[in-house]
């Protein structure tokens, strides 16, 4: 997302690598009130998250805010989502190669909330219980083949 960032900020911030940010230009958030991206919760954060997911760059907003940490909400995800997903990155890049799960509790995860669902809707949605959810989402379980299938229909295949 293309924030502004206050002097203050910018001068504790570190120098960011120069990269291709012409995805910025299409970004959603360009047109809407710079505050909105920075909430301190509640309905404000939502609302940034459901712009988000209208927006034809979130994919390269969400990728630039986990290489660069960003504050506030960008690609649909909040400072806490992201930490999240950078665990769940690494514990897939830590695996033994020819594990049977790269990166689909991550990509549970990064569907989940992109929809802007907790993990009770995400797994009624699917038709698995909570707690299989969460065990799928952080690795700590594999789903059986019929479920995976399910769930790489739901939420786009590998």
């Amino acid at each position: 997302m293309a924030h502004g960032v206050s002097g203050a900020q910018a001068s504790h911030r570190p120098p960011t690598p120069p990269t291709d940010q012409r995805w910025r230009d299409s970004a959603v958030c360009a047109q809407t009130d710079a505050a909105l991206w920075h909430p301190g919760c509640g309905d404000r954060a939502t609302l940034a998250k459901q712009i988000c997911r209208r927006c034809p760059v979130q994919p390269e907003c969400l990728e630039h805010a986990l290489t660069h940490n960003e504050c506030g909400i960008w690609g649909g995800t909040t400072e806490t989502g992201r930490r999240q997903l950078r665990r769940a990155r690494l514990k897939t890049a830590n695996r033994p190669s020819g594990s049977s799960r790269p990166d689909f509790g991550a990509r549970m995860w990064l569907w989940r909330t992109a929809a802007g669902l907790t993990q009770p809707q995400a797994a009624a949605h699917v038709g698995v219980s909570t707690d299989q959810w969460a065990n799928y989402e952080i690795g700590r379980r594999t789903p059986t083949t019929t479920i995976r299938a399910c769930i790489d229909t739901i939420i786009g295949g590998p």
